[in-house]
């Protein structure tokens, strides 16, 4: 889908939140969608987001599905997935929800539109920055992998660099965060 192509090039969207203790900086979902609608003015292409519950083992997730319509009706779709907390003395259960749901959709944008972690390396290990530096182009292929099976995909297409010990951390780091 062209179109697609398009924004992905296209579609710029900062960290301009900063959380609570300013140790790092972030975008909503919100954020996103904002900064979306331009390009699917002009690309005459819709988004929706929907939400499914979903059991993994004992753990209940949220797993959203973003999806994007052409004016012919051509569509593309990805997941993304947020595990709902355990609970929480500061939230509701309805608030849980809602935040995993904000969660797994921003992720599910982030996916199909491309959309890298504009890496904030600033309290990484030294080892993880160098690593990044060596490999700038696959750490936001990496950050696009929503999914343990896609991750895998990525590691099969790189056969000739699975011994370097960079590339080696970069796809466990990954792992642990998809995971955890």
């Amino acid at each position: 889908m062209k179109e697609l192509k398009d924004i992905q090039v296209s579609l710029k969207v900062s960290k301009d939140k900063k959380e609570k203790s300013g140790k790092y900086s972030y975008r909503s979902v919100e954020d996103i969608t904002e900064a979306l609608k331009p390009h699917l003015e002009i690309t005459e292409c819709a988004v929706t987001l929907t939400d499914d519950i979903v059991m993994v083992g004992n753990r209940i997730y949220v797993k959203a599905t973003a999806t994007i319509t052409n004016k012919n009706g051509e569509s593309v779709s990805t997941n993304g997935f947020a595990r709902e907390s355990e609970g929480s003395k500061f939230m509701s259960d309805g608030q849980l929800t809602g935040a995993s749901s904000s969660y797994a959709r921003k992720y599910a944008l982030c996916g199909l539109f491309c959309i890298d972690s504009g890496q904030d390396l600033d309290g990484q290990p030294v080892e993880v920055k160098k690593a990044v530096n060596k490999f700038p182009e696959l750490s936001k292929k990496l950050l696009v992998c929503t999914k343990l099976d896609e991750l895998m995909i990525l590691w099969e297409d790189n056969v000739d660099m699975q011994s370097d010990k960079s590339f080696q951390l970069l796809f466990t780091k990954r792992k642990k965060e998809l995971t955890a």
